[in-house]
């Protein structure tokens, strides 16, 4: 893979990336819920490089409920969606600046690549070991659970995780048939909704369900927003000056 030149910005021990803005056909044919394709404008936005981590998620809220205490490096789990907007309240407090969740059009630009648009089955590779941890029949217990970020190959971009350790939250409400809509500047979802868009898969995920364009068609069980499944963590943006 080309490493590329990026634009770096630190918050709070927290790097992000410049994911320069650009057009791009969002969804795929492979699911109902990625259909149809359709043309998707987003704007420039930073993209922290690394989902959060347990040390990160500390220094903001002041407490870490994570399993996994002794690994303050990988990625913090656990936390739900509205848990999240208080981390982005206070962090924002903090440094003046407004750091929010990704939308889903904004996760899947980057995903791919950003203006780069490599079109890879997964965020910078074809092949899923390259870039992630995905389940195996044969994976050892001690994989199963989430891990240091960074570890794999990053994308076009130089971000990392974005399809496997853990899932991640979005800003949007989930509607299996909002592609439908076919909304084409900066869409930021339904305005109303049960669950979360959630993104990527986690640690003890299969290939399939790992893509850059697959979206859970029953997630209302699973990502209301109060939801705080082990296998849910997030990574954060920010708009561009």
């Amino acid at each position: 893979m080309t490493r590329v030149a990026t634009r770096l910005s630190t918050t709070d021990s927290i790097r992000m990336v410049l994911v320069r803005g650009g057009t791009f056909d969002m969804g795929s044919n492979r699911h109902a819920s990625e259909q149809p394709v359709h043309s998707v404008t987003v704007s420039s936005f930073y993209m922290s490089i690394y989902e959060i981590t347990q040390e990160q998620w500390e220094v903001v809220t002041g407490y870490n409920y994570s399993s996994y205490r002794n690994c303050r490096q990988c990625a913090m789990e656990g936390v739900s969606w509205d848990e999240v907007q208080q981390f982005l309240a206070e962090l924002n407090r903090r440094t003046g600046k407004h750091h929010r969740l990704p939308t889903e059009a904004e996760w899947e630009y980057a995903a791919r690549g950003g203006h780069y648009l490599s079109n890879y089955l997964y965020s910078g590779s074809n092949n899923i070991r390259d870039i992630a941890s995905a389940y195996s029949d044969d994976m050892p217990e001690v994989a199963r659970h989430t891990q240091v970020v960074g570890q794999h190959r990053p994308n076009e971009l130089g971000i990392y995780d974005m399809n496997g350790n853990l899932q991640e939250w979005c800003s949007d409400w989930y509607d299996e048939h909002y592609y439908e809509k076919r909304e084409a500047n900066n869409p930021k979802g339904p305005t109303s909704g049960v669950a979360r868009v959630y993104r990527g898969g986690f640690y003890a995920t299969y290939p399939e369900f790992m893509t850059n364009t697959y979206r859970r068609q029953d997630p209302e069980h699973y990502a209301v927003p109060s939801s705080n499944w082990p296998t849910l963590g997030f990574r954060i943006v920010r708009d561009v000056d």
